[in-house]
């Protein structure tokens, strides 16, 4: 059978108005063994992924990353040894406090040399998760372990695969991450329907047919984890993809919009503020357009996300159908305005 993980196979405390916030402490439902068994090895390790990020910001602080120009909050942890700094989670207005921080990050540092630093890095790994391949993609070394939209990747830029010089000023505050093994853990984390949105899904009704990434299967949807600005917006696809996948629909009650393409939102009407179309002449790009749903999020530092619904080749092609989308929710449509796609 092998290991429990398997490779990529596709590349590429405030509370939330949406909807009701979690529990401080997120309890997830393992949908597959896999998966399971990689967030059960991050609690292993001691990894606070079950925490929102406003509860890690209280047990932690947040503050400067020693290296980079943004805010962190550095965690427990240890995935590896020779971290240059503990595992850490960024904290930017747009992630939504009341979920769980999805994305941690540290580099770790034996020696001055690219290649030794994700093999060892790599060996540390494989006696938790099991074996998995060193390779060259482009101008990196790379090593990973996925179940799903988890995972654990280690990537390294060996200098003599670079082309030219890279110029990262994070370089210039700590020389040794030329050569660091960057470690990333995502988590995979999305929110299961709650019992009204499982209604809402199950009797959603087709209004139209959404584009997302055209080089995206139906099962893909599964192994992509989700932007962390979006996931009050997102909910686990999986039971749902064979009647929600590529389409906007509305609940039958009319009170939640259901799309999916890269990802299955469910959100509420009562959170809607708008839907916009935006539009770009053909330039020195060829043009489009794309439709969003423009929604409150009930965080005081990002007030408002912005969703994308689908997209389109032509600048007015998607005028009509956001108007109509507007109308059935009863919700104002904005138009935005003409400009050259340079």
């Amino acid at each position: 059978m092998g290991p429990w993980w398997r490779l990529k196979l596709f590349s590429r405390s405030h509370r939330s108005r949406p909807g009701p916030a979690p529990d401080a402490h997120i309890k997830v439902d393992g949908h597959g063994d896999a998966r399971a068994s990689l967030w059960a090895a991050l609690d292993r390790l001691g990894l606070p992924w079950r925490e929102t990020r406003a509860i890690l910001a209280e047990h932690y602080g947040v503050r400067a990353h020693a290296a980079y120009s943004w805010d962190v909050v550095e965690v427990p942890g240890r995935l590896v040894s020779a971290l240059l700094w503990p595992m850490s989670v960024q904290m930017l207005p747009q992630f939504p406090t009341a979920y769980p921080a999805a994305r941690f990050s540290g580099a770790a540092f034996f020696g001055d040399d690219a290649e030794l630093n994700i093999q060892r890095a790599a060996e540390e790994l494989r006696l938790l998760l099991g074996p998995a391949p060193i390779t060259t993609q482009y101008n990196t070394r790379r090593c990973e372990w996925q179940a799903g939209a988890a995972a654990v990747r280690l990537t390294c830029w060996p200098p003599e695969l670079q082309t030219g010089r890279l110029h990262n000023p994070a370089h210039k505050r700590e020389p040794r991450l030329v050569t660091a093994c960057h470690v990333a853990v995502t988590t995979g984390f999305r929110r299961s329907a709650s019992p009204q949105e499982d209604t809402w899904i199950r009797s959603a009704r087709p209004i139209g047919p959404v584009r997302g990434d055209r080089r995206m299967r139906r099962e893909d949807v599964v192994s992509l984890a989700p932007y962390e600005a979006e996931v009050a917006f997102v909910r686990e696809p999986e039971l749902y993809l064979a009647t929600t996948y590529g389409r906007v629909a509305a609940s039958a009650d009319r009170r939640a919009l259901i799309f999916c393409h890269t990802q299955l939102y469910v959100v509420p009407v009562k959170a809607i503020t708008a839907f916009r179309v935006e539009r770009l002449s053909p330039a020195k790009g060829g043009g489009g357009s794309w439709l969003d749903v423009l929604c409150e999020t009930g965080e005081p530092a990002w007030p408002r996300a912005t969703l994308k619904i689908t997209s389109a080749d032509k600048p007015d092609a998607l005028n009509d159908f956001g108007a109509r989308l507007a109308a059935h929710f009863d919700k104002p449509f904005e138009l935005g305005e003409l400009t050259p796609d340079v």
